[in-house]
């Protein structure tokens, strides 16, 4: 677990945290998902998102990595 969230960019890693408390002990809806499913479609097209496919794409680490 620490080394995903140390690799991930750090913007996905805040949006998910704030997804987790926007989220918690809510009850599961339409209209929940629909916010969550564009939550996570605007951090992939993010220029982190981009960087992180782009990154993949190459071969090589992103460069927000650290280590």
């Amino acid at each position: 677990l620490l080394k995903a969230l140390t690799s991930a960019s750090p913007h996905a890693v805040r949006a998910c945290k704030k997804l987790v408390l926007d989220v918690a002990e809510r009850e599961i809806n339409a209209g929940l998902i629909a916010a969550t499913v564009q939550g996570i479609a605007d951090i992939r097209a993010s220029d982190e998102g981009k960087e992180g496919v782009q990154s993949f794409l190459n071969k090589r680490k992103p460069a927000w990595f650290l280590a």
